[in-house]
């Protein structure tokens, strides 16, 4: 079953939970971002091109 939200600023700021939905959402972006490399990359040499740095 999929929700569509029509409104959502006001389903974010109308919500219960707004930290909890703001987590998830970064989370949801981490894991988008790791899964395009290899484990060994992202606990190794891939780590300072995923967060960025040098």
């Amino acid at each position: 079953m999929e929700y569509k939200v029509a409104d959502p600023v006001k389903y974010l700021y109308n919500s219960h939970q707004p930290e909890e939905i703001l987590k998830n959402i970064a989370q949801s972006c981490i894991r988008n971002i790791i899964s395009n490399y290899a484990v060994d990359d992202v606990i190794t040499t891939g780590k300072s091109e995923i967060t960025g740095g040098n």
